[in-house]
């Protein structure tokens, strides 16, 4: 899937997944990263508390790995 695909994907489902509580981010990555084969995926980035049950695991055909990350703390 081409670069320009994966972001429409992305437009597409943002603001849905973006909504959810503990969602903090979606973005185009490889699954290679992330355990899979050499090839394009989705990133979900959650917080660690995020409850991640009815997240999907693909969008429109393409794997969505999660990533749990920290809450960002102001300075």
């Amino acid at each position: 899937m081409e670069d320009n695909d994966m972001r429409d994907v992305i437009q597409r489902h943002a603001q849905m997944l973006l909504r959810r509580t503990g969602v903090t981010g979606l973005a185009q990555g490889n699954a290679r990263e992330h355990g899979g084969a050499d090839a394009p995926c989705l990133v979900l980035f959650v917080t660690e508390d995020a409850d991640t049950e009815d997240l999907p695991d693909q969008l429109e055909g393409n794997p969505v790995y999660l990533v749990r990350m920290a809450p960002f703390l102001p300075h």
